[in-house]
């Protein structure tokens, strides 16, 4: 097995995330134990009947927000957890990029997938990649805080049913993830499926949700493990982060790992109409 690229923060991450293989991206998450991926997509999969009854079309149309490999698409048309996908990226690709991996998700296509997932992201080659296996319907290479969505992506935003973003809504991208909210269709407007960290604030995203008639609730009635922190310095560092926001610094830790909250954003008719005691998280 070649050398992977060992992070020691994740500000190193640009160094692996748009190659044109997943393989040492996937083999950094994985000590880290990266559980949102699998936290969130078990919870749409649980769901899905709900919702397609919902959303009155027999498949849901997520935007993933900053997708990169495609790990959403993955567990969510596929009989596979995160931890398949460790498993497999840990082993030699089979092939040539980028569709040596097909084999292995067409076997385990989950038949009358209930989902068609649209990936947004600056990474161009990891678009590439999970759209060649099938992971994403469409792949939208666009950096949203310096341009504005593409007519393609405005397009199929008029469609969409869900935004989700797992992990990736950092201060700079929650302009771009309100863009998107403005640019959906008023006769559709999407629900927005967030988990940001406790170091990150969202008051931003909040007001624009309060102005836009958006009801705003916490799907977990306890924290979200989110990942293994990367030794004392990251933990001292967020910590601070937590603390300059006038929150408490312990709430965003269990252990030694991150915690997060699963949100969930609604147009107001359509919390009214499904509450969230209907979908009970576990």
């Amino acid at each position: 097995m070649p050398d992977t690229p060992k992070i020691k923060t994740f500000t190193d991450f640009d160094l692996i995330y748009n190659n044109p293989d997943p393989r040492p991206y996937y083999r950094n998450l994985a000590p880290v134990d990266y559980r949102m991926p699998g936290v969130t997509c078990s919870f749409l999969k649980r769901y899905a009947k709900l919702l397609t009854g919902h959303f009155g079309r027999p498949r849901i149309r997520i935007l993933d927000f900053a997708s990169g490999f495609g790990a959403n698409g993955a567990l969510l048309q596929h009989d596979l957890g995160i931890g398949d996908l460790y498993s497999f990226y840990d082993k030699e690709a089979p092939g040539e990029l980028p569709a040596c991996d097909q084999s292995f998700f067409s076997a385990r296509r989950i038949e009358q997938n209930p989902f068609e997932i649209g990936g947004l992201d600056i990474a161009a080659n990891a678009l590439s990649y999970a759209k060649a296996n099938g992971l994403i319907s469409e792949g939208f290479a666009e950096n949203l805080i310096e341009n504005s969505p593409s007519e393609r992506l405005r397009a199929f935003l008029q469609q969409t049913d869900i935004i989700m973003e797992v992990g990736a809504l950092l201060d700079v991208l929650q302009d771009a993830v309100i863009e998107l909210l403005k640019r959906a269709s008023p006769g559709r407007r999407p629900w927005l499926l967030t988990s940001p960290r406790y170091d990150v604030d969202i008051a931003p995203l909040k007001a624009h949700l309060a102005e836009s008639g958006y009801i705003l609730e916490t799907v977990n009635p306890t924290p979200i493990h989110y990942r293994k922190l990367i030794g004392k310095q990251e933990r001292d560092l967020v910590a601070e982060r937590i603390r300059d926001l006038g929150r408490n610094p312990e709430d965003g830790f269990e252990g030694e790992a991150f915690v997060v909250d699963l949100l969930l954003a609604r147009p107001e008719a359509d919390a009214k109409a499904l509450p969230l005691s209907m979908l009970a998280f576990d």
